[in-house]
């Protein structure tokens, strides 16, 4: 499993490692009962601090995405491919509305807004 972090992002590392971790299991990348680094190795690895790879993984654990087998680590879970779909459409849903609600702070109207998805959408199609 290869993590990397953005040390120029504003996204705070934690939500980094969620999103990759979470990018890898919708992917297919990361696959039920497959284990993932302890919080030491993976600390080490990507130079941040223990509790920071703990809140990730806490974080991870209460969304079901993994559990956590003390004595043994942490595994991704195993649970049906429409959960997947549904977590990643909640998710996606949670960032547009964000998007749209700064968009709309900063002044766009709907209709402006509308036409930059759909140039977005139809963009992705060709």
């Amino acid at each position: 499993m290869e993590l990397f972090l953005d040390r120029s992002s504003k996204e705070p590392n934690y939500l980094q490692i969620e999103n990759q971790i979470k990018d890898q299991v919708y992917q297919g990348k990361l696959k039920p009962s497959d284990q993932l680094p302890s919080i030491r190795s993976l600390a080490r690895q990507l130079n941040v601090a223990i509790i920071t790879v703990k809140r990730a993984y806490d974080d991870l654990e209460q969304e079901g995405i993994i559990q956590t087998i003390p004595g043994k680590g942490c595994f991704i879970r195993s649970f049906p491919l429409h959960q997947l779909e549904q977590q990643l459409e909640i998710e996606f849903k949670r960032n547009l509305e964000t998007l749209i609600l700064s968009a709309r702070q900063r002044g766009l109207k709907k209709d402006q807004i509308e036409e930059i998805l759909r140039k977005i959408l139809d963009q992705k199609e060709e």
